[in-house]
C-alpha cells in the first residue's frame, strides 16, 4: 500500500552577511552507557540542522575544549546531554566571560549558575549579574506544553525533565519560548539572557512534527542573527512503493499532484518478498518491478506528473526471518536486526555478515532493476530509517 509522508524543509537562505563560524561542543559522558553516545549523536543533528545556514562548523567533545576557544567563533552551542558531567574549568570561566553568543542547551547550566551543585539558593553572583537570570533546577513534574509564538508543541509524557530558570532582570533576560504545566503553571522553555540562549531540556529527544524541534529549528535563527524569508513548504513523499502496489492508484496519485501543480517523490522499493507467505496463504512470493509492465508504466507515469524516485532499499525485509514483524516487504528492516517489536531500533545490531561488500551487493541489485525498467532513482532511502555505520558509509 502506498502511504504519503510529509517532511518539511525551508527555501535556501539569504544570507546577510558573510559565513559566520560555529562551535558545536557534546559531552561524552560514563563510558559503556547512554551518555557515551548521545552527546555525539546531538552533535551530529546539531550540524546536521545548522546545515541550513551559511556557516562554517567545528563539532569536537568538550573534553577536547581549550581555555579561550569561545572567542574564536561567532556562536557556540553546548549540548549537556551527561548529566552533571564535570565542565572544564577553562570553559566554565570562558561561558561567564565571553560576549560571544552562547546556546546551552538540556543539563549542566548548574555549574556556572550556581557557586555549588548544593542548592537552588546559592545562586552565582556573577551569572545572576551579566544574564539576569536565575536558575531553580531540573523540574520531572511534567511541563509538557510548549507555547512558542502563535504555536503550541506537546512534549511526550516519557520526556518529562525540564531545566526550571527564573527572569531575575527583565532588562537582560526573557522567555521566547514557555513550557506550561497548567494555565496557571509556566515557566521559560527557551530563554535569551544577554548573551546567553538557554534550552531547557534536549530538542533531539523526540523529532516529530509536534515537538518542540520545530520551534528550536525556527529559534536557531535568531541565535544566529541570519533571518530569511519565511516559507512553510514541505517534501510529499509517496512511501513504501513496490510491484504489487496498485498502479490504478498510483496513476489517481500521481494525476492529482500533478493537477495542483506539486512535485513529489515516490519510495521506490524494486523487489517485493514475501518469504513465510503471511500474505499469500501460507505460500512465499517474490516479485521484482521487471515483471510488472503495469507497474513500470505507473512509475512512468508519475515520473511524467513530476514525481522523482527514490529507491528505499532493495526488499525493504531481510531474507526469512521477522525483522521484527513477518518478513513481508516493507513491513520490516532490511540493513539493522531488530529481534523484537517491542524493541527500539537502536537497541538492534548489525545483520549477521554485515559488511561493506554485503550492503554494496543488495543496492547494486536493486540499482540494476531500476535500470532494466529504463528508471533512474534520484536518492536513497533507508529502509525503517535504521542501518548499521557501515551499511550508512
Amino acid at each position: 500500500m502506498a502511504a504519503l509522508t510529509l517532511a518539511w524543509l525551508s527555501p535556501a537562505p539569504v544570507q546577510a552577511r558573510a559565513a559566520r563560524r560555529v562551535l558545536v561542543l557534546y559531552d561524552t559522558g560514563t563510558r559503556g552507557q547512554r551518555t557515551e553516545w548521545a552527546g555525539p549523536l546531538d552533535g551530529r543533528l546539531m550540524r546536521n540542522l545548522l546545515g541550513h545556514f551559511a556557516v562554517a562548523v567545528t563539532e569536537k567533545s568538550l573534553a577536547s575544549y581549550r581555555p579561550g576557544e569561545l572567542e574564536r567563533y561567532d556562536a557556540t552551542f553546548y549540548l549537556g546531554t551527561a548529566y552533571d558531567d564535570p565542565l572544564p574549568a577553562g570553559f566554565k570561566r570562558d561561558a561567564l566571560s565571553t560576549g560571544k553568543t552562547l546556546c546551552w542547551i538540556g543539563y549542566n547550566l548548574w555549574q556556572i549558575a550556581w557557586t555549588a551543585n548544593a542548592s537552588p539558593s546559592r545562586d552565582n553572583p556573577a551569572f545572576v549579574q551579566k544574564f539576569g537570570l536565575r536558575f531553580l533546577g531540573i523540574d520531572t513534574s511534567g511541563y509538557l506544553d510548549i507555547r512558542y509564538r502563535d504555536s503550541q508543541f506537546r512534549k511526550s509524557p516519557n520526556d518529562r525533565e525540564l531545566g526550571r530558570v527564573a527572569i531575575a532582570d527583565p532588562s537582560r533576560a526573557s522567555a521566547v519560548a514557555t513550557a506550561l504545566r497548567s494555565p496557571d503553571l509556566a515557566t521559560p522553555y527557551i530563554a535569551r539572557a544577554a548573551n546567553l540562549w538557554y534550552v531547557a531540556d534536549h530538542p533531539f529527544e523526540n523529532l516529530t512534527n509536534s515537538d518542540r524541534y520545530f520551534l528550536f529549528a525556527d529559534v536557531l535563527h535568531d541565535v544566529l542573527e541570519i533571518p530569511h524569508t519565511e516559507s512553510h513548504r514541505a517534501v510529499i513523499r509517496i512511501e513504501d512503493v513496490h510491484p504489487l502496489s496498485s498502479p490504478a492508484r498510483l496513476r489517481e496519485i500521481g494525476g492529482l499532484c500533478k493537477s495542483l501543480g506539486v512535485p513529489f517523490a515516490v519510495s521506490v522499493i524494486p523487489e517485493y518478498r514475501d518469504p513465510l507467505g503471511v500474505d499469500h496463504n501460507g505460500i512465499a512470493k517474490t516479485v521484482k518491478m521487471t515483471e510488472v509492465p503495469e507497474f513500470i508504466d505507473a512509475l512512468r507515469y508519475l515520473v511524467l506528473c513530476g514525481g522523482q524516485l527514490i529507491m528505499h532499499g532493495y526488499t525493504h525485509q531481510l531474507d526469512r526471518i521477522a525483522n521484527p514483524h513477518d518478513g513481508v516487504t516493507a513491513e520490516d528492516a532490511e540493513f539493522y536486526r531488530i529481534a523484537s517489536t517491542a524493541s527500539d531500533a537502536g537497541d538492534g545490531t548489525p545483520v549477521v555478515g554485515d559488511s561493506a561488500k554485503w550492503v554494496r551487493r543488495r543496492v547494486r541489485a536493486g540499482l540494476r532493476l531500476f535500470r532494466q525498467c529504463h528508471l533512474v532513482p534520484l536518492g536513497w532511502n533507508t529502509p525503517h530509517y535504521v542501518a548499521s555505520a557501515t551499511d550508512y558509509r
